[in-house]
This record gives C-alpha cells, sequence and structure tokens, in this order.
C-alpha cells in the first residue's frame, strides 16, 4: 500500500527538510510535492491570482494522484495547510487506496 503523507506546522519547523530526508531514505520509491515549487515552475513565482491557485491545485492533486499510481510514497510538504486542504489531500489518499500520515511539526 502506498503512503502519502502531508506535513503540518508553521514557516520554518522544518517540515521540508524533513520530508527531503525522509525522501533521501528511499527515493526510487519516494517523492515530494510542494505548492511552492509549483508555482516557480508554472507561472515563474509570479502571483496571477486565484487562477494562479486553481491551476497550482488542480497540479499539485495530478501529480500525487500520478505518483500514487505509479506506486510511489508521496510526501506533500505545503508551506501553508488549512483544515480544508488537509481533507481535499486526505480524499486523494481515499481515493488512491493509500495511507494517509500526518506529521504535525
Amino acid at each position: 500500500m502506498t503512503k502519502l503523507i502531508i506535513t503540518r506546522g508553521l514557516p520554518a519547523c522544518g517540515k521540508t527538510t524533513r520530508a527531503r530526508a525522509w525522501i533521501a531514505e528511499d527515493p526510487t520509491h519516494r517523492a515530494r510535492v510542494n505548492r511552492d515549487d509549483l508555482r516557480r515552475m508554472i507561472h515563474d513565482g509570479v502571483w496571477l491570482g486565484q487562477d494562479t491557485e486553481r491551476q497550482i491545485k488542480s497540479g499539485r492533486d495530478s501529480l500525487i494522484r500520478s505518483l500514487l499510481a505509479k506506486g510511489l510514497d508521496v510526501a506533500c510538504d505545503d508551506t501553508n495547510l488549512p483544515q480544508r486542504t488537509a481533507r481535499d489531500l486526505a480524499r486523494l489518499a481515499i481515493l488512491a487506496k493509500a495511507e494517509l500520515e500526518v506529521w504535525d511539526m
């Protein structure tokens, strides 16, 4: 069974550092997804309003689904993780029949 890990905590509390260390233990079977990184890729980091966020969330969800379907474990270490986002990610795990793990930091 694959695993989706979501990290929760204040900015600069170590979420990304921990996710990167976890992936480094088994990079063949693990991946990291982060909305800030996707923003830099899709719009070169430029905020274009809600259109940007819709595209970023769609990309995040598609990437997570695809990676889980390929049998990889995924860590989503977004900086800002409101309860709604946590529910959306939990739903992705359920649909992918993946285990959900939350790292509160």
